[in-house]
């Protein structure tokens, strides 16, 4: 997403609820958008949020493993846009004595991109809608912040909300973006965004993961278990 602000406007003529290209007029989404906590808002200096394991949940193994993005394509009414998008995410951590595969529930659930003069930020919740062996359904709702790679100051901030869906096709998971909304950090509607699709490629197999520097994965797994 370079150069966010242009990118949207030019999204937001093929958006048939959006009036104009340079509409000023906004709107409260009903039903939960606020003020974004003065800790993420314009000015100040970017600092991640503290994260906890909230649980686990079985993924299909074709969802597991790591997986790099590399690009984002966007439909408009101009044709199809293609735009750097780079990215390395990992699904599972642990498998139970049925070979059954989780992941943790991470919230909030933390996702970077490096833009040339920028990183952007995305702090949400994950929470799977649906998740069986021919598809996984993920809902995300939180912030995208624009950290300044110059003194790490939040250039700005924006509320979103966005379902993607993932399905398998040969090495990678295969992913649509459908109703991705925009807000401001006020709480304001900004835009709705036109389809986009990715494709994450598996860049390394399915392995347990016992921890890493942010948590002890195999512990709380062992936890979540003797809870159920």
């Amino acid at each position: 997403m370079q150069n966010l602000k242009r990118l949207a406007l030019c999204i937001a003529l093929s958006i048939a609820f959006v009036s104009a290209c340079g509409s000023t007029r906004a709107e409260t989404l009903q039903g939960g958008v606020g003020v974004v906590d003065k800790q993420f808002q314009a000015g100040q200096t970017y600092q991640e949020p503290e994260q906890r394991i909230t649980g686990f949940y079985v993924i299909p193994p074709w969802f597991a493993g790591v997986f790099q993005r590399d690009q984002l394509e966007r439909q408009t009414i101009f044709g199809k846009i293609t735009s750097k998008n780079k990215h390395v995410v990992r699904h599972g951590h642990q498998t139970d004595l049925r070979g059954n595969i989780w992941h943790a529930r991470v919230e909030p659930w933390l996702h970077t991109t490096e833009q040339p003069k920028e990183f952007d930020h995305y702090i949400t919740t994950q929470e799977p809608i649906l998740v069986t062996p021919q598809k996984v359904i993920m809902h995300y709702r939180g912030l995208l912040v624009i950290e300044r790679k110059k003194d790490g100051k939040i250039k700005r901030t924006y509320q979103v909300d966005e379902t993607h869906v993932f399905t398998p096709s040969f090495s990678v998971a295969h992913v649509d973006i459908e109703n991705s909304l925009m807000y401001d950090e006020r709480g304001r509607f900004i835009l709705k965004q036109s389809p986009s699709s990715y494709d994450d490629r598996r860049i390394q197999p399915y392995s347990d993961l016992d921890a890493d520097d942010t948590f002890d994965y195999k512990a709380a797994f062992v936890r979540f278990l003797s809870r159920q």
